[in-house]
């Protein structure tokens, strides 16, 4: 049962970190407060940057709502989650275009490591299960670098394959002026 639960909440917190990666790589600011690529980008290149990204396929939007419906919000047409049988496919191209991003992004407006963790992370898959329970930047970065185990889930038998973590921008707020 334990295994189960993990499992699920750890899709769960896929599913909502892939939607407000969408919401952030396409502009959608719900809140004043709320951090969008653009802010990221010189204002200069906002325009190539809108013209480089990819576009939002309908997968991911159809990604994006239905974490909203099944994992977000309590909804009349929540019902029990459906595998995400294209977990894969919606990751990689989430990983495309963060690098698309990080091509386009002010330096200055990313944490320092960042670019670096990012790009050891979208190499190959990653053991999560590897990661100390306060894990760093830095022990991201070390774990992506070892060879992926084979990992058993409740839902598939064998899986080589392990949930990247894509969700981390740490970052200074860059809209307040970089002292």
């Amino acid at each position: 049962m334990e295994d189960t639960q993990r499992f699920a909440a750890s899709l769960e917190a896929w599913a909502i970190h892939l939607r407000l990666l969408i919401d952030f790589l396409y502009d959608k600011r719900g809140e004043g407060t709320d951090a969008i690529a653009s802010d990221f980008i010189e204002e200069a290149r906002v325009p190539e940057w809108r013209r480089t990204r990819p576009k939002k396929t309908v997968d991911l939007q159809r990604a994006a709502d239905r974490a909203g419906t099944q994992v977000a919000h309590l909804s009349y047409s929540r019902k029990i989650m459906d595998p995400w049988d294209n977990f894969h496919e919606l990751t990689e191209q989430m990983s495309d275009r963060l690098s698309v991003f990080i091509d386009h992004a002010a330096p200055a407006r990313l944490d320092p490591h960042f670019v670096d963790v990012f790009r050891r992370l979208s190499a190959g898959p990653i053991d999560m299960s590897r990661l100390p329970v306060n894990a760093s930047l830095e022990d991201l970065a070390r774990i992506a670098e070892e060879p992926p185990r084979e990992v058993v889930t409740p839902h598939t038998e064998r899986s080589e394959s392990v949930v990247r973590t894509m969700t981390v921008i740490s970052t200074v707020n860059p809209i307040e002026p970089i002292g």
